[in-house]
């Protein structure tokens, strides 16, 4: 039994998120996992890579170990975990850095899905698409929470079904590199109609979620309604958002399910520019525009910052 190896599937699900191929396999020791993994990098070369993971720390031997084989293998060594000291032949990674460099953990792999916008945008419009089984709203919640968590690259809490009844919203986004985020997603034939019944509601949500933990963790930033689409017009939609807002002091944000679908499209081909992303400009309108995304990800290219990136 391996006592010391972190989560594989974690890692496994972080490197195919970033590129990487694992065609070579995955080998278990001891104290460690090894990933023989390759990526073509910027340049259009394929390099191949020998990446060690412990949770614990690297013995002086495994290491030296562990640059003999890569050399005889003619890879780039990385080390993640802990090492009281590592030669120049390997770069060492701490576990937090390995997923920082990646772009953050990867919790599901519903969102590489080439249809998972199409999906996404029927089940919000609560129906069904053909080829899934299911409730369609119950779906819709389990989709946008896949991707929420991909999209802000932090685990997302959702409340599900087992607390259906209870005076709570579908989930909350809470993360050291984003804003604090309560969300509902709503499913709805024809777009969602807000009334302020419904703001209410939101509002009982988060001072409900301050009552208890606002000590702990800090104000709501942001309460995202997310569907398929709003059947209110843009003036009705910034009257409940106004009224959110003076009322418990978070911002009310309207998501539809084409945004979230485009914008975490965008972070799965680029899922190294999610830190730089600032949430606050993009969910500070009424309605998040998949433009506002797009323009932070191309300053992120033009400033070249990413590809420098330190760990």
């Amino acid at each position: 039994m391996l006592e010391n190896v972190p989560d594989k599937q974690a890692v496994v699900r972080a490197l195919v998120g970033s590129g990487f191929t694992l065609s070579e396999g995955i080998y278990p020791f001891s104290n460690y996992e090894i990933f023989r993994a390759a990526r073509v990098e910027q340049l259009g070369c394929k390099v191949r890579y020998m990446i060690a993971v412990t949770a614990s720390r690297f013995s002086a031997s495994e290491i030296a170990w562990l640059i003999k084989d890569a050399e005889r293998s003619g890879v780039a060594l990385v080390l993640v975990g802990e090492a009281t000291e590592v030669p120049s032949e390997a770069v060492l990674l701490s576990y937090e850095q390995f997923f920082d460099r990646l772009g953050g953990p990867i919790f599901s792999m519903v969102p590489f899905d080439p249809q998972f916008t199409s999906r996404l945008e029927v089940l919000g419009d609560n129906k069904l698409p053909n080829d899934l089984d299911g409730i369609p709203n119950e779906l819709f919640e389990q989709y946008t929470h896949a991707g929420l968590q991909h999209l802000f690259g932090t685990r997302v809490v959702r409340n599900g079904q087992e607390r259906r009844g209870e005076a709570v919203a579908d989930g909350i986004a809470i993360g050291p590199s984003i804003p604090l985020i309560i969300y509902d997603a709503k499913a709805a034939s024809g777009g969602y109609s807000t009334s302020m019944g419904a703001v209410r509601q939101f509002m009982d949500y988060v001072n409900d979620f301050h009552k208890k933990y606002k000590k702990q963790v800090g104000k709501v930033d942001y309460f995202l309604v997310i569907s398929g689409g709003f059947a209110d017009d843009e003036d009705a939609l910034e009257e409940r958002s106004l009224a959110m807002k003076s009322r418990c002091g978070v911002t009310l944000c309207f998501l539809s399910a084409t945004f979230l679908g485009t914008a975490v499209e965008l972070l799965v081909r680029e899922p190294l520019a999610r830190p730089a992303l600032d949430w606050h400009l993009i969910f500070g309108r009424v309605q998040a525009r998949i433009k506002d995304v797009e323009k932070q990800l191309q300053a992120c290219r033009r400033d070249a910052i990413l590809s420098l990136k330190k760990g």
